[in-house]
């Protein structure tokens, strides 16, 4: 599970828990390894989770950012894709390009 934000054009996560599925020991040059499931739980934790944090946690801006930003947003993850939703209030680059846009139709 994870927690994800969106505000102003750029997406922060913090992942809260990873689970795995269940994993057998087919060789070991080491020995027998007594709970597997334990020790990879344990990596999982104490390492893959804050290595992903670490990443996530700075965020990256989506393109947009310069144009629209987003307020009140919500981030479904799905199979293959991120599903963003939110209000969206215009940057003044925006509303500059439609005051131009305007002006040409109205003068031309």
């Amino acid at each position: 599970s994870s927690g994800i934000n969106a505000e102003y054009g750029v997406i922060t996560a913090n992942v809260t828990h990873l689970t795995h599925t269940a994993t057998t020991l087919v060789h070991s040059t080491v020995g027998g390894v007594s709970d597997l499931q334990g020790v990879l739980d344990a990596v999982i934790s104490e390492t893959v989770t804050p290595t992903v944090n670490s990443v996530l946690n700075k965020g990256f801006a989506l393109p947009i950012k310069d144009w629209v930003l987003l307020e009140r947003s919500a981030i479904v993850s799905r199979s293959d894709y991120l599903e963003i939703c939110g209000d969206i209030r215009l940057t003044e680059r925006t509303l500059e390009e439609i005051r131009k846009v305007i002006a040409n139709l109205v003068i031309g």
